[in-house]
């Protein structure tokens, strides 16, 4: 319009007086709203905070530049993803998922339905993940975009692993496998092989998955790669769970004991379920002062993380052992974490809906 007339004429002035002003015509046709969306995707990229997404959006809504609002709501979801807030990721992602359907854009699809799925797990809600997770191969596969392709497959063997659907799981891993290359995907192809270790151990074939533990850890490169020694840390606990459950108690402490140093250093996260598990190890030789120990520092770290699973199974440990000793007093404060831990996942999925 006559914005762009005028800049012509300033620049044609400014040609011949010599002087560059530095302005070409891409930059004159862009309007305010394309401005505005370009900064808003430009500082996302540039790994934007939560405090300064919530000034972007702003932004982006004021100049409706959904696409914009799309990769700042996705940008906001990781960041609550990686903070443990899987029911303010979800909704998040719900955002994205929304404005992705409604502008008829597909490229994030797949990504955006595997984190939805990974929310759901992290919630305990596995059959919704299980849907999720079907979402996103559903799409790649119709989109020919296969860049989580392999991501969600195995996490959807995660899912049907959480479901105790054993046969699921054991064809949904393999074909994961077969996928897989080896050398260019190694941490998710070994993350593939523990589970399906782990799927022969939930079917109490502790010699099967011990076997395949062993071929993991003989074959493992650590590159001393924070992302290796987390799996690392993962692989030492699942050895130790199976040597416990072949009564092989000296060898499986001694592994816990790896993974539980691997897990402070590297994924605090899962630190509680290392020492939940050991607690059980401790509890078959009767050794339970160790045991509690185990458990109650476990809890602490489940209700700092949220991890309403795990501080459920340390309170099925902790009821047993309170009842061995006839502890009234104890198994009331355990029964009332159980209701405060029904409340909290109660709040949560009405959150959700």
């Amino acid at each position: 319009g006559n914005a762009i007339k005028v800049m012509r004429k300033i620049l044609a002035i400014a040609k011949e007086k010599d002087i560059d002003l530095e302005l070409d015509e891409e930059y004159m046709a862009r309007d305010i709203n394309e401005d505005a969306e370009l900064y808003c995707i430009r500082r996302v990229e540039n790994k934007a905070s939560i405090e300064e997404c919530d000034r972007l959006l702003k932004i982006a809504e004021d100049h409706k530049s959904y696409y914009a609002m799309a990769r700042i709501y996705k940008r906001i979801g990781e960041l609550q993803l990686y903070n443990q807030e899987a029911v303010q990721a979800f909704i998040s992602y719900s955002k994205v998922l929304e404005i992705l359907n409604n502008s008829n854009k597909t490229a994030d699809k797949p990504l955006i339905y595997n984190n939805m799925g990974v929310c759901k797990l992290k919630l305990v809600d596995y059959e919704e993940a299980v849907y999720y997770f079907n979402s996103s191969l559903l799409v790649a596969d119709l989109t020919g975009n296969y860049s989580v392709y392999n991501k969600a497959m195995f996490n959807l063997a995660l899912a049907y692993s959480n479901l105790n659907n054993i046969p699921e799981t054991i064809e949904t891993i393999n074909r994961c496998i077969n996928r897989l290359d080896k050398n260019k995907e190694y941490n998710l192809y070994l993350k593939a092989k523990i589970l399906e270790a782990h799927s022969y151990s939930e079917n109490n074939d502790y010699e099967m998955g011990l076997k395949i533990y062993q071929e993991v850890e003989k074959d493992f490169k650590d590159t001393q790669a924070s992302e290796d020694k987390i799996v690392l840390g993962n692989l030492y606990n699942n050895i130790a769970f199976n040597l416990m459950h072949l009564n092989r108690f000296t060898e499986s402490e001694k592994y816990f004991d790896l993974s539980i140093s691997l897990r402070e250093k590297y994924n605090r996260y899962l630190l509680s379920h290392a020492l939940i598990t050991k607690s059980d190890l401790y509890i078959k030789i009767e050794n339970y002062d160790s045991a509690l120990n185990c458990i109650l520092r476990g809890i602490e770290l489940c209700k700092e993380y949220n991890d309403y699973e795990y501080w459920t199974t340390a309170l099925i440990y902790l009821e047993r052992i309170y009842r061995m000793n006839d502890n009234v007093e104890a198994l009331r404060n355990v029964y009332s974490q159980y209701i405060e831990i029904s409340d909290k996942n109660n709040n949560e999925n009405t959150r959700i809906l």
